[in-house]
């Protein structure tokens, strides 16, 4: 079955970062998501970390030469399969627990051509979804 949301993840030598954020988007029980690294070459452990992990909705890939990060980026993208993609910084953090949410936010978005949707972040929880020029001023 074809992923809902690809959480695309391009990664540079941030081994730690990259682990912590894959174990937990995977934390989630949905099963409507993959999660896809774009390894850019890195020259730290962040293959031979990534590659312990074994759960279908994970793929890992490593560039065989380094990119840049934004040629990066949009390969990491790329490499989604999902109707929609996320991308997801070194920095940056999801709760797996948010997932399923997020999913069906989505799913009425798109059934109801709502056009934004805004993860509030960890402080606030939840979503902010906007729709015609509201959602063209908040992007």
């Amino acid at each position: 079955m074809k992923p809902i949301v690809s959480f695309c993840i391009p990664v540079y030598n941030n081994a730690e970062g990259a682990v912590k954020i894959v174990n937990s988007l995977l934390s989630s029980q949905d099963k409507l998501f993959e999660v896809v690294v774009s390894d850019d070459n890195s020259s730290d452990n962040v293959g031979e970390l990534l590659s312990g992990i074994h759960d279908e909705r994970f793929r890992y890939f490593r560039n065989e030469k380094n990119l840049g990060a934004h040629k990066n980026w949009e390969h990491s993208l790329e490499l989604g399969r999902g109707e929609w993609l996320c991308l997801i910084m070194g920095r940056d953090m999801m709760q797996g627990q948010n997932i399923t949410t997020l999913i069906e936010r989505l799913i009425y978005a798109h059934e109801n051509n709502i056009t934004f949707l805004k993860d509030m972040g960890p402080e606030r929880k939840g979503f902010s979804v906007s729709e015609g020029i509201d959602a063209m001023i908040n992007f």
